[in-house]
């Protein structure tokens, strides 16, 4: 069985998060190379840019077998945890043009250091030679986690629904919904990628595969969207 749950681990960083990176590369490249520098474009490129730069630890570490292994995780999931703050200040921008950067800047740090405070709580992540250098995260970490992101979610949901109920042109609405069928479908993959650091059951992995897959045309429905048109 730890044969089993060590091949789908491998398969998960290098295939499919290989796969999350190289698109995500392209999304990213699309939106900087030939085109005019905006603070919205730079809000919304840093969802990916986060994620990628998480996905990119995770592979570095999959193989060691060191305790800093467990400075590389925190580091790995900080970024990906982060990343979620940013379509948020994309809503306040497009809602309050004016508002200040300074407003955004605090919002944004408070995430981080809320995501921070949890992630370095004693016990809340282990990962050492009993664990064979896979993370195992404490329930305790997933209540913490659902409870703040469930608030993030609802919030970022909200401004999204109302932004899409102040759009009147037809074939903008139709990319509005785009964006948040993507967000939805991102925000489930992240609830998924909780659990599955938590609870190690081997069914449940196998299907987290399969629901890792689904990361790509959710991602795919936030830029088609919004972020072709920035």
């Amino acid at each position: 069985m730890e044969l089993v749950l060590n091949y789908q681990r491998y398969f998960f960083t290098y295939f499919i998060q290989l796969l999350v990176i190289v698109f995500y590369s392209i999304i990213l490249a699309k939106m900087i190379i030939n085109k005019k520098a905006s603070y919205i474009r730079f809000v919304f490129v840093n969802l990916y840019f986060f994620i990628v730069l998480g996905l990119i630890i995770n592979i570095i570490y999959i193989n060691l077998q060191d305790p800093i292994v467990y400075p590389l995780h925190v580091l790995a999931t900080f970024f990906i945890f982060f990343a979620i703050i940013f379509p948020l200040i994309f809503d306040l921008l497009l809602l309050y043009p004016k508002s200040s950067k300074f407003k955004h800047f605090l919002i944004i740090t408070f995430h981080g250091i809320i995501i921070t405070l949890f992630l370095n709580i004693p016990g809340n992540i282990v990962i050492n030679e009993t664990t064979n250098w896979r993370p195992i995260w404490s329930w305790q970490l997933l209540i913490l986690l659902y409870s703040y992101l469930s608030i993030i979610f609802l919030i970022t949901y909200y401004y999204h629904v109302n932004i899409y109920m102040k759009i009147h042109d037809n074939s903008l609405k139709k990319k509005w919904k785009l964006f948040l069928f993507g967000f939805v479908g991102m925000s489930l993959y992240l609830y998924s990628g909780i659990l599955y650091n938590t609870w190690k059951n081997p069914i449940f992995t196998t299907i987290y595969i399969f629901i890792s897959l689904g990361l790509i045309p959710f991602s795919y429905l936030l830029y088609k969207g919004i972020g072709t048109d920035l």
